[in-house]
């Protein structure tokens, strides 16, 4: 349908006495330049109606469609509620059975805060400690040994490499010990013994003189039984004074998170440093955010407004292409928003992870509805009469006129969410998080150590971009390697933003008339069961291990669901103002602020209720059966002991030239005599030989069998470092090999 607006012309037609109106018309048209997008046109005369219904008819129908829209969303929000609230109280149950039933280091850990930096010998203060429960009368109360946090913020990196050092020198030992011992072998363990000497001597440094390695203040109190810290949490809400260290009072509390989930480098930062860093971080992510806006802007310059400035809409693949790059751009920002969290200093992982989600929830959030406001002021412009003739959006839905550009928007609403803000978000997470960094790093590894094609100072250049890269061009050794290609941590907050921010973008197509909300109702459905199996795959083959010990996450995006759950409810109200049945005598100030008002009262009835249910303070889950330190490390393999990187190198380079006994328990695994450091994905470190029978159930695996499989490892190897390539026949033998024992692993 094609108007003709010029009022120059319109008098032509009407006013014209020489010829008649048809001629003239067709004269007009002659001399009317029309858009190639309106071609052929069509002219309707305004006074054509429809035979059937008259406009007090098209009036009734649109207010009975408003009506009955109302009715339905309130539906919607009354069954999503109550299910919704359902969920909450069914996950504080669970995890109410689940703390009482099961046993875990959190049961033998109470935290003591206020000691000196001078306190850092763990014999004298377990002796202290046991002392201080036999003063207060709970001498049955056994104290299993303590684990102090050090100050040791200035080496951080060094302890890390010593860690892993060890770790990867352990690793190579039970090669060698199955029977795996070759030329190549030996010389990474003499490399590893040589550089496990020179930390050896390093670490002597830090106990020992006046440069000694000073405590935070922090010591976690390990218990020998379960049952305890019951007793002591009870005795210490009587009596505030049953520890006191040097006539100063101790403060004790609870510890909520395992050991693993505890940043032991950032101990020594005290609440006001951590919180002039959330400052400093907010304000990094608030700069990267505005130049990612500055360059959407840019795309929107350059490819949505000639679009525009031709009379057509930038739809279609246009609109799809730009979905795909917001999911891009969005997976981009939550990497720097990861930066940020870990940056802050924060004592336990839980609370960078909440930090987190909730920072990159809301930049995800003003991100895409940048992107949304661009594309809706594109639809505007395009039907820029329509939009300023076009009654206001809360009157009384009396006329069809803005039912188009209503069309129009959640039309464009739906070709940015599918599939760009639904699925490409979790594809670019198993693109930009794995592939590429794999093929990334497997390339730059080659072009540096193996083909060494290019002259040395681009080599030291792209040296800089290889992750875990040595310092010379000589060698690129099989740890230096395996920390290059070594997986992302499962990403829990970066998944949840996008579970919180998605159902809130359909929720917010329901405020306009379009046949589309069916189709994205559809497919978040959709979207709900594709993430199910996606996240399933993509956190357990294609991302590493990662701690979540506490409940705070799941807690705070429970909080934040009253968000897109809010909208249905203000959604109902709009339409019920649409329909005429309420507020048709108030100004469109007061309806604006009626939908607004019920959307800030849903979050406050969901918050509310929430808070009822699943308080943010937890009581104290007593275990309902009564366990040995010994036997949860069994268990769990990890401890308070051997997840302290300091007191674990302290154990395994300083412990042993003491002339006097350690009377304290070692940085162990299985086996208590032997020192281990506990990284997640390294559990096979800490079994003890002589249990690792019974783990499996049988024997171990053949060791014919496991000896000609590691030798066409080793000889894959070889060939790498020898010649710099592999015969594809010979590596497509060897790899059978592997692959054939890829389905049932030998565990050595």
């Amino acid at each position: 349908m094609w108007h003709l607006e010029a009022k120059s012309q319109l008098e032509e037609i009407f006013n014209g006495s020489s010829t008649s109106t048809r001629q003239q018309l067709s004269e007009v048209l002659g001399r009317t330049d029309l858009p190639k997008a309106t071609l052929p046109a069509v002219i309707v005369s305004p006074m054509l109606h429809c035979a059937t219904n008259s406009p007090d008819d098209l009036t009734l129908i649109l207010k009975d469609y408003a009506s009955a829209r109302a009715f339905t969303l309130l539906i919607l929000y009354v069954v999503l509620l109550f299910v919704s609230l359902i969920y909450v109280k069914t996950q504080k149950d669970f995890a109410k059975r689940f703390d009482a039933t099961t046993h875990s280091m959190t049961d033998f850990a109470v935290l003591l805060r206020g000691f000196p930096p001078e306190a850092t010998n763990e014999v004298e203060l377990k002796k202290w400690a046991q002392e201080a429960l036999l003063k207060c009368g709970l001498g049955s109360c056994e104290v299993e040994g303590v684990s102090i946090g050090y100050d040791f913020g200035d080496r951080v990196d060094k302890v890390n490499n010593m860690t892993n050092r060890f770790c990867s020198a352990l690793e190579l030992e039970m090669r060698r010990d199955a029977g795996g011992s070759n030329d190549v072998l030996k010389m990474e363990l003499d490399y590893l013994e040589k550089l496990k000497e020179e930390d050896r001597k390093e670490v002597r440094q830090w106990f020992d003189g006046a440069g000694a390695l000073k405590g935070t203040g922090d010591v976690f109190l390990v218990l020998k039984e379960n049952t305890f810290k019951d007793k002591i949490m009870a005795k210490y809400q009587a009596e505030k004074g049953i520890f006191q260290y040097k006539n100063k009072i101790m403060e004790a509390s609870v510890v909520k998170s395992e050991p693993p989930d505890v940043f032991w480098s950032n101990l020594h930062f005290p609440d006001s440093k951590i919180q002039h860093n959330e400052r400093c971080a907010m304000l990094q992510i608030f700069f990267y955010f505005c130049c990612i806006n500055v360059l959407v802007f840019l795309w929107n310059r350059s490819v949505v407004m000639p679009y525009l400035s031709a009379g057509s809409n930038a739809s279609g693949p246009i609109t799809i292409l730009q979905g795909i790059i917001m999911g891009i751009i969005n997976g981009q920002l939550g990497g720097q928003v990861w930066k940020a969290a870990y940056g802050v200093g924060y004592h336990r992982k839980d609370r960078a992870d909440v930090w987190l989600y909730v920072m990159n929830l809301i930049m995800t959030f003003c991100n895409t509805m940048f992107s949304l406001l661009l594309v809706c002021y594109s639809v505007l412009v395009m039907n820029k009469e329509k939009s300023m003739t076009s009654p206001n959006y809360l009157e009384e839905l009396s006329s069809a006129s803005p039912v188009g550009i209503e069309s129009s928007l959640a039309y464009n609403v739906y070709l940015m969410l599918i599939p760009g803000q639904f699925f490409i978000n979790p594809l670019n997470g198993w693109i930009m998080g794995g592939i590429v960094p794999y093929l990334q790093n497997t390339l730059l590894a080659n072009v540096i150590y193996v083909w060494y094609c290019l002259p040395t100072p681009v080599l030291q250049f792209l040296k800089v971009i290889l992750p875990s890269a040595p310092k010379d061009l000589k060698k690129y050794d099989v740890l230096n390697a395996e920390d290059g290609l070594r997986a992302p941590q499962i990403g829990l907050p970066w998944d949840y933003s996008n579970l919180v921010l998605n159902p809130f973008l359909v929720f917010l197509s329901f405020f306009l008339v379009s046949t589309s909300c069916y189709q994205l109702s559809m497919f978040l459905a959709l979207y709900a069961v594709f993430s199910f199996i996606w996240f399933r795959f993509m956190h357990l083959r294609v991302q590493s291990a990662s701690f979540y010990s506490t409940d705070k996450l799941d807690w705070v995006v429970r909080l934040t669901w009253g968000a897109p759950l809010s909208t249905l409810a203000s959604c109902a109200v709009a339409w019920n103002i649409r329909a005429g049945e309420i507020m048709s005598t108030s100004g469109i100030g007061y309806r604006w602020l009626a939908v607004l008002a019920t959307y800030a009262m849903g979050c406050i009835i969901w918050v509310v209720l929430v808070l009822l249910i699943d308080p943010a303070h937890k009581e104290n889950v007593s275990d309902q059966k009564s366990c040995t330190f010994a036997k949860c490390k069994t268990q769990w393999l990890f401890s308070w002991f051997n997840s302290n990187p300091i007191y674990t190198l302290k154990c395994l380079y300083y412990v042993d030239q003491l002339k006097e006994g350690w009377d304290h328990p070692l940085a162990s695994g299985d086996d208590p005599t032997k020192v281990r450091f506990y990284s997640p994905g390294k559990e096979f470190l800490h079994i003890a030989p002589s249990k690792l029978e019974s783990v499996m159930g049988g024997d171990l695996y053949d060791k014919l069998e496991f000896e000609t499989w590691l030798e066409g490892l080793r000889r894959c190897i070889c060939q790498i470092k020898q010649r710099g390539k592999v015969d594809p026949r010979f590596m497509a033998e060897e790899m059978q090999q592997l692959l054939a024992y890829q389905q049932n692993p030998p565990l050595v």
